[in-house]
């Protein structure tokens, strides 16, 4: 089953918001880890790009820059439990001094554990 993710720039009243969605491999752990690795990378280039190159709307117009802003959010089917390992990945810190992702859940809600919807099949 292909596996993708989908970035989008959503104009909000904050500013521009980066949404990524994405659906993770379901069986293999190694390439979950994987997916999760190019998440990160992709936000660093977003941070990096953010950074270096503001807006890029103050080049010539064949070489305007794409909007990618550091704000994001990532979302969609990670295939794994709350608390898995490779999840927790996902928000370790960045050697390259780009803010941290933060688990939304966590934040609105830090006392209460986030349940898992991986595995299951059905309704009751």
């Amino acid at each position: 089953m292909p596996r993708v993710a989908l970035e989008a720039v959503v104009a909000t009243d904050g500013g521009a918001l980066k949404v990524t969605t994405t659906h993770l491999e379901y069986y293999s752990r190694a390439q979950r880890e994987a997916q999760i690795g190019q998440l990160r990378t992709l936000y660093e280039e977003a941070f990096s790009q953010a950074a270096n190159l503001g807006t890029g709307y103050d080049l010539d117009p064949p070489f305007h820059g794409l909007q990618r802003p550091v704000s994001s959010v990532n979302c969609g089917d990670f295939n794994c439990e709350s608390d898995a390992e490779e999840l927790r990945r996902l928000v370790q810190p960045f050697l390259s001094g780009a803010p941290s992702l933060v688990d939304a859940w966590s934040v609105a809600h830090p006392d209460v554990a986030n349940e898992f919807t991986v595995g299951l099949n059905g309704c009751a």
